[in-house]
């Protein structure tokens, strides 16, 4: 399975929903663990934090992802074991710009990367200053 390519990420790309629909869509631990690692060089906070998940965490991760698709919150151990995969630090700081201007992930990226607010360094992407969302 190929790795996000994050300089082909375009202005209208939101690899963003496809991570969502993933990780809905795994339903034993190799299908996460590939997700994570596909999108590994854009979420790499996910990747560290599940790399090494165990079935029995994996189930946990199941049974806390259900209850934070219905709107309910999974509980502190959820977030401290799991918080990164559910919400990776750069689809944090990125989708909070795409919601500010009503703009698709894609342009969020681009456009983050070419003013120097994001780096594409050896393959992995970084947050290089905080978004200011005033």
């Amino acid at each position: 399975m190929a790795t996000v390519d994050l300089n082909s990420i375009d202005y209208m790309d939101e690899p963003d929903l496809t991570y969502r629909k993933g990780l809905d869509k795994a339903r034993v631990p190799e299908e996460l663990r590939d997700l994570l690692e596909r999108f590994a060089a854009l979420f790499p906070d996910a990747y560290e934090q599940g790399k090494g998940m165990s079935d029995e965490d994996f189930m946990q991760f199941r049974a806390g992802l259900r209850k934070e698709r219905k709107g309910i919150f999974a509980g502190i151990d959820f977030m401290n074991n799991f918080g990164a995969i559910l919400m990776p630090a750069n689809m944090m700081h990125i989708g909070l710009v795409a919601d500010k201007y009503g703009v698709p992930f894609g342009v969020a990226f681009c456009r983050m990367k070419d003013a120097g607010v994001l780096s594409v360094k050896d393959g992995v992407c970084k947050i290089l200053e905080k978004p200011v969302t005033k």
